[in-house]
């Protein structure tokens, strides 16, 4: 009897320690705008496997042991923003976190809308491409300004080209061979199907490839991956297309393992916001999945959009002046309508065929096979046996009478000046009339005085991609990686025809074998502070293969290669703070990049080169200005701040701050079909700024979300340190040697200095508006969304270059004592007010 009741004594004693000491961790989880409970949110320990889903309450307890200490929980679900929440788990406590909130994914009520693509990212005179991926999927909000609030602007993140990110869809990666850029028209126009993306920023690890020094975007095409419904969406702007249509839908996941998604779209528009810049694009999609068993799965995916629009010109501050910011010297009436000269068409069907294989739950191996074929064409005039048809040729402006050698033409520069405000488009009538009365005849043929004539490449390109492995792990206080890469690059150009200027093998048949090995190297590691302070360091060396465009000094006329070939080497690092909690999230990065050995190519008219060409008397031509050795450096700080102040209201901030300069004195001469080429110059261009968009960037804004599904966000932006792009053969020998060799007489340091300083654009702000709404009718979902660029119609700069015309001295001291410059730099403008609205309806 004493036996048994010390026994029972000593049971209840254990179960009263064990209630005692049990640690507990449990919490609720509510919208962050109607604090209504959220079931079915998975709740997970960061670095382990324990993972627990709210009830219908939105309630959660862990009923395993969470490990002691600091930890993160991760809370997840589809159509809401994930979030993290720091922990301290001590013995013996219970840990109770009823504060917890998720906000509504507004990216799936189109609150950010992607009209980028669509927009701009296709253009190849904007430079807005470089924009690093399709950034409206990251939730990181530096990237998200960038891409929506700065890409108006020419902004480079952290002053790279869009060649240094890579872009893939479905593990197959997307840039070109030939200038190393993504074709964003190849998929232009598919937004409902391409919002599924992994995004990796700067050198961190992607699961896809090694990448490049701006980051990786992947963007998933899998059928099983949509959810299941249908969109129908409407669209209408001001911006490239007029009216957009779209209509979307997935299967999911159906009884025998089959999933469909499927897509078509429409975007038109006789003009965007420059002139005559037409705009005529479809796009359909297909993706076809089937699910074998729970470890292998296969789809097959097809894209075709095909495209057309008319480009917009680069103008100078006299055409500016006279016409306005929208105006387009490219186009001209015929029979009653605006026609452009300049008109791009892209037409690259691409199919896919994706293995998955899940190995186990930490191996999986994926197979790609890729294909993409078409072309892309450039129209534009020729006219070899008449004037040029540019209405806004020198020659035609009233900055060509009053530099008149005999004094100011005022009476001519009156005229013209009228002539080209009256008129100053395309003549197509007198170029038809030309044709036909104006021939000349050569060798008994008799060409047309103009030609209207497109510049044609027609791609074709397969790839296979495979497992791309790289070590990470993952530890309670660090996590850290390291990744390396090895490839080999063969270019070969065979000539199909013979050139006047090149004979024999020069240009015709097969030129000389190139090999370029790339190798590269990174690591990088996050260390925890706390559950909200954390260290981010990320460090990367590459070696990679120089772009087909800027391997041939002229691919379509000769077999001609540039000077001491070799691989472009890229160093670059990143140290970033990051602070994280359930109200505000903050990230502060240091960068530093160098480029290496770079090659630039550039093709333009000059005059003025003296002393190089003068066995032909000549000190003009058109020409091809190589420039190899390029060394740039590029070096600043990112700051990304936002914090959800209230329920309803979220205070956001950017900074950029960048100086990317060239590093060194890089090797430039000259090529054409003129003249033999010259020798080879040094160009002094260290310490000159790189051109492309500001070099420091901010913005500050704020969104409010009402607990009746509507909201409205406005950001003001502003912009400094942008850059014209100068010219590299004004800063070499050729600008003030005559053709002596010895320098001009009236050569003057100060005078010079002062030619070559590199212009300066004025600062400048931009305010944007976003808002919408959406309704929810029983299964069915009604979305509106409107935005308004450039609130206050700012007329602003955001790019340009100096012309090449006047290469020495004395040509362009004369060009700035005019009182208006004939050959002074030609600029972009920046867009006006403009608007977009869309409405969906989602079933």
């Amino acid at each position: 009897m004493k036996k048994s009741l010390f026994i029972f004594l000593l049971g209840i004693f254990s179960t009263i320690t064990a209630v005692a000491q049990e640690t507990v961790v449990k919490g609720s989880v509510t919208e962050a705008i109607s604090f209504e409970p959220i079931p079915s949110v998975t709740v997970t320990v960061e670095g382990t496997v324990l993972s627990v889903e709210t009830d219908e309450n939105g309630e959660f307890q862990f009923l395993e042991q969470v490990p002691l200490g600091e930890q993160v929980l991760h809370i997840s679900k589809s159509g809401y923003i994930s979030k993290r929440y720091p922990i301290v788990v001590n013995q013996g406590q219970t840990v109770n976190i009823t504060d917890m909130t998720l906000t509504k994914d507004v990216s799936e009520a189109d609150l950010f809308t992607i009209t980028l693509t669509d927009d701009e990212l296709d253009s190849d005179d904007s430079g807005l491409d470089n924009i690093s991926g399709l950034l409206q999927s990251s939730q990181d909000v530096f990237q998200r300004t960038a891409a929506f609030e700065f890409s108006s602007s020419f902004f480079k993140v952290r002053g790279l080209d869009s060649e240094n990110g890579s872009v893939l869809i479905n593990g197959i990666e997307m840039n070109k061979l030939y200038d190393g850029r993504p074709q964003w028209s190849d998929w232009g126009g598919l937004n409902d199907v391409l919002r599924n993306q992994e995004l990796t920023t700067g050198l961190q690890p992607s699961s896809y490839n090694f990448g490049g020094v701006l980051g990786t975007t992947n963007m998933i095409v899998r059928a099983s991956q949509y959810r299941e419904g249908g969109r129908v969406t409407y669209s209408s702007s001001n911006r490239s297309y007029t009216n957009r249509v779209m209509a979307s839908y997935a299967s999911g996941l159906l009884d025998g393992g089959w999933a469909f998604t499927f897509m078509a779209g429409r975007r038109w528009g006789n003009e965007g916001y420059q002139d005559a810049t037409l705009y005529d694009a479809n796009s359909f999609f297909a993706s076809v999945e089937k699910v074998i068993n729970e470890k292998h799965s296969l789809n097959f995916t097809s894209i075709y959009t095909p495209n057309r629009r008319g480009k917009s010109s680069p103008n100078t501050q006299e055409v500016y002046d006279l016409k306005g910011i929208r105006y387009n010297e490219y186009w001209g009436w015929l029979d009653g309508e605006k026609k452009n000269s300049r008109i791009k068409e892209v037409e690259e069907p691409i199919l896919m065929l994706n293995h998955y294989w899940d190995i186990n739950s930490k191996t999986s191996l994926n197979t790609n096979v890729g294909y993409q074929f078409g072309k892309i064409g450039n129209s534009r005039l020729d006219y070899a046996g008449g004037a040029n048809p540019s209405p806004a040729y020198y020659q035609n402006l009233p900055s060509y009478f009053l530099a008149d050698a005999d004094g100011p033409d005022y009476a001519g520069a009156y005229l013209a000046e009228q002539e080209f405000i009256n008129n100053g488009q395309i003549d197509w009538e007198r170029i038809l009339d030309a044709n036909l009365t104006n021939n000349i005849p050569v060798n008994g043929e008799e060409p047309g005085a103009y030609v209207l004539y497109e510049d044609r490449s027609d791609d074709t390109q397969f790839t296979v991609s495979s497992g791309y492995a790289q070590a990470q792990f993952k530890y309670n206080k660090i996590d850290f990686y390291v990744s390396g890469s090895l490839t080999s690059t063969t270019y070969q150009r065979e000539g199909l025809w013979e050139h006047s200027a090149y004979p024999g093998n020069e240009s015709l048949g097969k030129g000389e074998k190139l090999n370029f090995t790339g190798i590269g190297a990174k690591g990088g590691f996050t260390y925890k502070i706390t559950g909200k302070h954390l260290i981010d360091v990320n460090a990367g060396y590459i070696t990679k293969a120089p772009t087909i465009r800027n391997t041939f000094s002229n691919s379509r006329e000769n077999n001609s290669i540039v000077d001491n070939i070799t691989e472009e080497k890229i160093t670059s690092a990143d140290i970033s703070y990051i602070f994280r909690s359930p109200i505000v999230k903050a990230k502060l990065t240091g960068f530093y990049s160098k480029i290496e050995d770079a090659n630039e190519i550039a093709f333009y008219y000059a005059d003025g080169i003296t002393g190089t060409i003068q066995q032909y008397n000549e000190t003009s031509a058109f020409v091809q200005e190589v420039l190899y050795g390029v060394d740039k450096k590029h070096i600043g700080g990112e700051l990304g701040l936002e914090a959800q102040v209230t329920p309803t209201i979220k205070l956001k901030g950017v900074a950029s701050v960048g100086q990317y300069t060239y590093d060194n004195n890089p090797n430039l001469y000259l090529t054409s079909s003129s003249f033999d080429r010259t020798r080879t110059f040094k160009s002094n261009l260290k310490d000159y700024k790189v051109a492309g968009g500001p070099q420091q960037a901010y913005s500050v804004g704020f969104e409010y979300r009402d607990p009746d599904y509507w909201w409205f966000g406005a950001t003001a932006n502003f912009f400094s340190n942008t850059y014209v792009d100068v010219s590299p053969i004004t800063r070499t020998e050729n600008f003030y040697q005559d053709s002596d060799g010895l320098p001009f007489n009236d050569y003057n340091e100060d005078i010079a200095r002062e030619l070559l300083k590199q212009e300066e654009f004025d600062d400048y702000m931009v305010v944007n508006l976003t808002g919408g709404k959406s309704w929810k009718i029983g299964d069915y979902y009604i979305g509106f969304f409107a935005s308004v660029n450039n609130l206050l119609d700012e007329v602003y700069k955001t790019g340009g270059f100096e012309q090449g015309r006047s290469a020495n001295y004395q040509q362009l001291l004369e060009d700035n004592s005019n009182p208006k410059r004939r050959f002074g730099p030609k600029y972009w403008y920046g867009r006006g007010t403009t608007y977009f609205l869309n409405v969906n309806f989602r079933f």
